[in-house]
């Protein structure tokens, strides 16, 4: 009986690093996805954004390994934000930056609803 329940967790242990990661994959797509309908983006830029995207999940899983602290895994995923904003903007036109602009307003204003919500 204990080494069934041993089992089961090593198989847990196995199989949720990939399960979380697969979520993550499934979240820089569906980021890629908006900001290629939000910003009519070419396929080239698609696959440039997409690059930036999932080089910012592998350092958000990174830092998710090496920082302790819930203060600055905070301060280092806006870091990375804000880098992975600056990569997308050089690849966008004129037009398509102003767009980028207000989506990110759209996406600040929609973390600070998350926060308010989340405070008692």
């Amino acid at each position: 009986m204990i080494f069934s329940h041993i089992r089961n967790v090593a198989v847990i242990l196995l199989v949720l690093p990939f399960a979380i990661f697969s979520q993550a994959a499934e979240q820089t797509e569906a980021r890629v996805t908006r900001l290629k309908e939000r910003l009519s983006l070419t396929a080239e830029q698609t696959a440039q954004v997409r690059g930036i995207l999932r080089t910012e999940e592998m350092q958000r899983a990174q830092d998710e390994r090496d920082i302790r602290s819930r203060r600055e895994r905070l301060k280092a995923s806006l870091r990375r934000m804000a880098q992975s904003d600056t990569d997308i903007e050089k690849i966008l036109t004129p037009d398509q930056k102003k767009r980028f602009d207000h989506y990110k307003e759209e996406r600040g204003q929609e973390m600070r609803e998350r926060m308010k919500e989340r405070q008692p």
